[in-house]
C-alpha cells in the first residue's frame, strides 16, 4: 500500500468522479483506476461502486476512507513539525461540539483559533451528546465538549461552564405569563418537545422530574434536531426546555419567549472532555486550553446568554 493510493481514493472521494479526480491531480485516468484496484486488491475488498453520474462509496470503502484521511492528516503533522518553531503548535485536532452549544462557540472558537494557532487545523463535529460520547470513547475525536450527567468518569474532564434552562415557546402558546419564574412541576406539565433518551437536555429533564417524584413529563414529541425543533416551535406544536443559545436569534426578535425555570436542577454543567489517560498533543494542549478562554470570555461579556464561566484560565 502507498501513500500516493490513499491520495489517489481521497481525492477521487472527494471529486465524485476518477475523471474529475485525474483531471485534478493531472494524472491519465487509467493510471488512477489501476492504482484503485490495486488497493481494491490488496484490501480484497471493494471500495467505489460505479455509476453513470460518478462514484459512490461501498461500506467497506467509507470505513477504509476514514482510516485513510487520518494517515494522510497525520503525514501532513509530521511534515509540519519538522519545518515549524519546535514551541508552536502544529496538527490536526478534531473537537465534538454539541447541537444546543454550537450556535454559541464554534464562530468564536474558529476565529480565535485562527488567530492564536494558525498552524493548527480544527476539526470541529456538530453532532448529538450520545454520539459525540461514543465517538469520543472510540478515540474518533481528540475531545469533545459534553454535558455532566454524572457518567464523565469514563473520560478526563474539566467544567466549562454551567448553562440555565429555560422553557422556551412562542408568545402567546402557552398563556401563561413571562414575567416570573416558572415552577419546575409548572415547566414539565406544558406539553413539551425534548430530544430522545440520552442526548441534549433529555437526561437533565429527566433528573429533574426525579427530584420532583413526577417521573414522567408531558412529552409530545421527539425530536433530535436543533433546527427541526426550532421549526416546530415557531409551528406551535409545543414548547421545549432549552438553554438561550440555539434560539438566541428568535428570542431577540420575539419570534420565542425564554421563561426562566425555578429550580437549581435547571442547569447543566458543560465540560471538556477528552479519553480517559490519552496524553494530549501539543496542538491538542493548546486547543483545550483555547476552548476554555474562549468559552470564559463569552460568558463573562454576555454573548453566551444565560452561561456562566466555571474554569477560567
Amino acid at each position: 500500500m502507498e501513500l500516493r493510493q490513499l491520495r489517489y481514493l481521497a481525492s477521487i472521494v472527494e471529486s465524485g468522479s476518477i475523471s474529475r479526480a485525474a483531471q485534478r491531480l493531472y494524472v491519465a485516468q487509467s493510471a488512477l483506476s489501476q492504482q484503485l484496484s490495486k488497493l481494491e486488491a490488496e484490501l480484497n475488498t471493494k471500495l467505489l461502486h460505479r455509476t453513470a453520474t460518478g462514484i459512490r462509496l461501498t461500506e467497506d470503502g467509507r470505513k477504509f476512507c476514514e482510516h485513510a484521511n487520518q494517515i494522510l492528516r497525520n503525514v501532513e503533522d509530521a511534515k509540519r513539525a519538522f519545518s515549524d518553531n519546535p514551541n508552536t503548535p502544529v496538527g490536526t485536532v478534531t473537537l465534538g461540539i454539541p447541537q444546543s452549544v454550537s450556535a454559541a462557540l464554534a464562530l468564536p472558537l474558529f476565529v480565535a483559533a485562527k488567530q492564536r494557532l494558525p498552524r493548527v487545523t480544527l476539526l470541529i463535529t456538530e453532532e448529538l451528546t450520545g454520539n459525540l460520547e461514543n465517538q469520543l470513547i472510540d478515540e474518533r475525536l481528540d475531545m469533545s465538549v459534553l454535558f455532566d450527567d454524572g457518567k464523565l468518569n469514563r473520560f478526563d474532564y474539566k467544567a466549562l461552564a454551567r448553562e440555565q434552562l429555560f422553557l422556551v415557546s412562542t408568545p402567546d402558546f402557552l398563556g401563561i405569563s413571562i414575567s416570573a419564574a416558572i415552577s419546575p412541576s409548572d415547566a414539565l406539565r406544558q406539553p413539551l418537545i425534548l430530544p430522545s433518551y440520552p442526548h441534549g437536555v433529555r437526561i437533565q429533564v429527566e433528573r429533574m422530574a426525579r427530584s420532583l417524584s413526577q417521573f414522567e413529563s408531558n412529552l409530545v414529541a421527539e425530536i433530535n434536531s436543533v433546527a427541526i425543533l426550532r421549526s416546530a416551535l415557531l409551528a406551535k406544536l409545543g414548547a421545549t426546555i432549552l438553554p438561550m443559545a440555539p434560539v438566541r436569534d428568535l428570542l431577540d426578535t420575539g419570534l420565542l419567549v425564554a421563561q426562566e425555570i425555578a429550580s437549581p436542577a435547571a442547569t447543566r454543567t458543560l465540560c471538556l472532555c477528552t479519553p480517559s489517560g490519552a496524553a494530549p498533543s501539543q496542538a491538542g494542549a493548546a486547543v483545550s486550553k483555547l476552548v476554555a478562554e474562549v468559552v470564559g470570555t463569552l460568558c463573562e461579556d454576555g454573548r453566551w446568554l444565560g452561561a456562566a464561566a466555571l474554569n477560567v484560565p
